[in-house]
């Protein structure tokens, strides 16, 4: 990938947080989100492998939570 493709994937990854951040409360790194439900760092990545929390990869790996869609998540939860 030459310097100017990764430059433009860069910005197109930047231009999509930013979109979500406006449409979002707020936005959870793993390690907030770990604080946010006091639950460890590790249990959110089991979450994740098992499809059992709502998450988004930026570029492939890097994780985050909205915190909308987690506070919707809790609430379909205390129904099962």
């Amino acid at each position: 990938m030459t310097n100017q493709e990764m430059n433009s994937k860069f910005n197109e990854l930047k231009e999509e947080i930013q979109s979500i951040s406006k449409k979002c409360d707020d936005i959870f790194s793993t390690k907030k989100l770990s604080n946010y439900l006091d639950i460890s760092v590790n249990t959110i990545y089991r979450y994740v492998k098992n499809k059992n929390i709502p998450y988004h990869r930026i570029g492939g790996k890097n994780l985050f939570f909205i915190k909308s869609e987690i506070i919707d998540w809790m609430k379909g939860r205390k129904h099962d």
